[in-house]
């Protein structure tokens, strides 16, 4: 029975992979160097997203574009809802895919195992800067620290709860003389603040 939940588990999460491969990461604007000038500052105003589809809230600095569309893994259709926004070089991203009933075993840790053909697969071309165990709950799940070039940087956070797979990423940009982890550093408050509001109801 432990062989073929895990074997189950191998074959959802290759075709979440797959699904995963088709997602562009956030690239930043490429502005000429004759026109560059000192960004303007936005004004934050923290709210909650409150989705009563999802049953989730969740806090962003400013109001949220949200996007639903449907994938199919085999012979299953899921949902998966993307809401994003950036304000002032920081790009905060949530999103869910929701599986039908009965298809992801009933077990804590798959998020850790997305994690794993994540790492191999999603992440296989970035800088892996640092990987941590989370927890959601009674939930495992992964924190990646990451970076697809010197100018930015990702704090990218994966767990599965139910038959929801939840991905939770901010993207920063890096400003001389800055390094990666000055600048994870300097908008602490406001990573912690998106991550830590996240909250699940029935």
């Amino acid at each position: 029975m432990k062989i073929l939940t895990l074997t189950f588990c191998l074959i959802i999460f290759g075709v979440m992979i797959a699904e995963a491969q088709r997602t562009k990461k956030p690239k930043p604007k490429v502005v000429s160097s004759m026109s560059v000038q000192k960004p303007k500052v936005e004004v934050e105003n923290w709210q909650e997203f409150d989705s009563k589809t999802l049953k989730l809230k969740l806090s962003f600095p400013k109001t949220p574009d949200s996007s639903e569309r449907k994938m199919r893994e085999y012979e299953f259709e899921i949902n998966s809802t993307t809401v994003q926004t950036d304000i002032n070089d920081i790009f905060y991203l949530l999103e869910v895919r929701e599986y039908p009933k009965n298809t992801l075993p009933k077990r804590d840790d798959l998020g850790e195992h997305y994690a794993v053909w994540m790492k191999k697969y999603i992440l296989r071309g970035s800088k892996i800067l640092d990987e941590n165990p989370i927890d959601f709950g009674k939930t495992k799940g992964v924190e990646f620290i990451y970076q697809d070039s010197p100018q930015e940087v990702n704090i990218h956070r994966v767990f599965v709860v139910g038959q929801k797979l939840f991905q939770l990423m901010v993207h920063l940009k890096i400003r001389k003389p800055d390094n990666y982890s000055q600048t994870i550093e300097k908008n602490r408050e406001k990573i912690d603040k998106f991550f830590d509001s996240l909250q699940l109801y029935e």
